[in-house]
């Protein structure tokens, strides 16, 4: 039986690269910032990258151009929705973001995906959301919740997708996060992928700040 190959849990990749472009030694899932670039995206057929489907809370534009119906369809065609969440240390109104994640989490529900969620100084309102809507696997991206937080978290099924700079500092992580949480880490790490970037419209391998 031949290894598992590494695995990048959670990427932004360009989807306007070429297929050789894209090759890396590693499974790649990667997200999406928007509905227009998601579009783009699932029609692709990349041997070693799972496109999901996003709406990022940072993105006021997508935000703003957020349509339930246009996700659901997009979502069908695909086995992961990422990045959707909340963000509360950004300029995007709140209330849109949950207008947007509400829906999204409203889609994911009745279609089964792995969703990769955002957090940022958002924890307790996200599992609060998660709690009223819950989804078949989410994967809490960049995951800074509190002990208690964290088996909440758990307690609904979570996982914890897990970066290099993440853990870098892991020594003082565990001594504050429950054993439940390391156990249901997966990693997201850019594993021998070269570091390109489309300066003209933001694009990179890896957001560590995403």
């Amino acid at each position: 039986m031949n290894a598992l190959p590494p695995l990048d849990a959670h990427a932004h990749l360009n989807p306007a690269r070429t297929a050789a472009e894209l090759e890396a030694p590693c499974a790649i899932l990667a997200m999406t910032l928007s509905l227009d670039e998601a579009s783009f995206a699932v029609g692709r057929h990349d041997p070693a990258v799972a496109w999901g489907v996003g709406c990022h809370p940072r993105k006021l534009r997508a935000q703003q151009a957020f349509d339930e119906e246009r996700f659901r369809r997009l979502v069908e065609q695909t086995a992961i929705a990422g990045e959707i969440g909340l963000d509360t240390g950004c300029r995007v109104p709140l209330d849109l973001q949950l207008r947007t994640f509400r829906q999204a989490l409203a889609v994911l529900t009745g279609l089964p995906r792995l969703v990769s969620i955002h957090s940022y100084q958002a924890t307790g309102l996200m599992i609060e959301e998660l709690r009223r809507q819950p989804v078949a696997v989410p994967v809490l991206h960049w995951w800074t919740g509190t002990a208690q937080e964290t088996r909440e978290a758990v307690a609904l099924g979570c996982y914890f997708s897990v970066h290099s700079a993440a853990r870098a500092t892991a020594s003082s992580a565990r001594r504050s996060r429950p054993s439940e949480c390391w156990s249901r880490a997966i990693t997201a790490t850019p594993i021998h992928r070269p570091p390109f970037r489309a300066a003209s419209s933001g694009w990179s391998t890896w957001w560590p700040n995403n």
